[in-house]
């Protein structure tokens, strides 16, 4: 009988050791996957000194790395990207990439004509993009020119950089500031910072070019500078809890276009707004400081010697109203769109207490609360109830920015971006998770021992 409990406790004791050991190799297999993602740390690879060329020395680089480009000129054909990568030159004033794009032609149509156009100079296809510290220059077709930089990927920082051609990124959780650029910034996405940038001169004079062109939510374009001519718009905004604050616009055909609701127009300078020639002044379609429709909140914008100072919700199909206060109309040939033939909403210009000031208001303050005592009227349906006696103090603003639109705000590694590399089996964590597992077993194997000496 003794004999037949040893050989039990004996069976017994060798199939709870046996599925002990199972136990952990299949912990170790199942978890190996997901055991070890550390980042490896990135290198710095130094053209020229290291690479001759910028292509070969992001052909070279790996996940993570940085290509730091020393001042020079560099003949390039194009640079495509595929993997995190920071480009980095040493001063865009000094450091110049001339790429040279393909050209591609279509089949003549019917009556035998062709189009051209140039593929994209820089391809980016990565999350984690980093370019700063360049001019970018792409050869030129008629008065444009050719070849885009095309970036696809969230978290992408275009800093520093001085562009010749257009910019279009599809990406959220991204900056683009302090370049300067003559094209158009095309940017579609959500948290997406545009600030800082200036264009000064454009690539299609006379045309329906646009300055920043913004598909999004919950942006910001904010202390930007466009002077030049012609642009239809200068800023133009296709989404709603976007915030565009203190740009500086002078001479374009159309300041701003928005169009969503819940946006945020403020503290922004445009003046001298001039026909581009597509539409007649008469139409307030051009030389128009701001043009608006849903549900905003336009205040503190200075509006100065344009043909029209705004032209808000023209047609409103869905019945919404803008709030429009503290702003100064100064000369404006037509302060506020009225046109008989067109059915404008609403809007409220004012806040309930205070409204805007008027250039051409005639009114008269006899209590000197700053606030006309009659009416500022704009139209049969339109007035403003408290209109200003003087110039509101733009400068006096204060425009609370989310803390993401810092670019100082954002991580320094971003989360989920890293790549998955070996490392130790058996780190502190996954020991503990091992000890836990297996200590009820080792009590359990304890146990039969125990029982098994005393009944030897």
């Amino acid at each position: 009988m003794k004999a037949l409990a040893s050989n039990l406790h004996l069976s017994m004791f060798s199939f709870f050791s046996r599925f002990l050991v199972v136990l952990i190799l299949s912990f170790m297999l199942v978890s190996l996957p997901e055991i070890g993602k550390v980042k490896a740390e990135p290198k710095t690879i130094v053209v020229p000194d290291d690479y001759p060329t910028i292509t070969e020395a992001i052909r070279n680089a790996g996940y993570g790395d940085i290509v730091f480009v020393k001042n020079g000129t560099y003949k390039e054909k194009t640079l495509e990207i595929d993997k995190r990568l920071s480009l980095i030159g040493e001063g865009a004033e000094f450091t110049k990439i001339n790429l040279d794009p393909p050209i591609y032609t279509s089949l003549p149509d019917a009556i035998n004509r062709s189009a051209s156009w140039f593929g994209h100079s820089i391809t980016v296809e990565a999350d984690d993009f980093k370019l700063s510290g360049f001019t970018i220059n792409t050869p030129t077709g008629g008065n444009t020119p050719g070849g885009d930089i095309s970036i696809t990927g969230n978290r992408t920082q275009l800093t520093g950089n001085s562009i010749k051609g257009d910019v279009n990124v599809y990406c959220s959780h991204s900056n683009i500031t302090d370049n300067k650029f003559s094209g158009t910034i095309r940017a579609f996405g959500s948290y997406l910072n545009i600030s800082a940038n200036s264009k000064t001169e454009s690539n299609n004079l006379g045309t329906l070019e646009i300055g920043i062109n913004l598909d999004g939510s919950f942006c910001i374009i904010y202390g930007n500078n466009i002077s030049v001519e012609g642009l239809c718009p200068a800023i133009r905004v296709n989404g709603d809890g976007n915030t565009v604050a203190r740009n500086i616009v002078d001479h374009a055909s159309v300041g701003m276009r928005i169009v969503g609701s819940g946006n945020i127009i403020c503290a922004n300078r445009i003046t001298n707004s001039a026909s581009s020639g597509l539409f007649p002044s008469s139409t307030a379609h051009s030389e128009v400081g701001i043009i608006a429709s849903g549900n905003n909140t336009i205040y503190a914008n200075y509006l100065a010697n344009n043909q029209w100072g705004t032209n808000i919700n023209e047609f409103p199909d869905t019945n919404l109203t803008s709030t429009l206060y503290h702003n100064n109309f100064i000369n404006n040939a037509h302060q506020v769109a009225a046109v008989d033939r067109f059915v404008y909403g609403i809007d409220n210009f004012d806040n309930g207490e205070e409204g805007n000031y008027w250039s051409d208001y005639s009114g008269t303050d006899d209590n000197g609360d700053g606030i006309g005592d009659t009416p500022c009227v704009i139209d049969i349906n339109r007035t403003d109830r408290y209109p200003l006696m003087a110039p509101f103090n733009i400068s006096t603003v204060h425009i609370e920015l989310p803390e993401w639109a810092s670019p100082n705000s954002l991580p320094s590694e971003p989360i989920g971006s890293e790549e998955p590399t070996e490392a130790p089996l058996f780190t502190t964590t996954n020991l503990a998770i091992i000890a836990a597992v297996a200590a009820p077993l080792a009590v359990t194997v304890a146990t039969i021992l125990l029982f098994k000496k005393r009944n030897s």
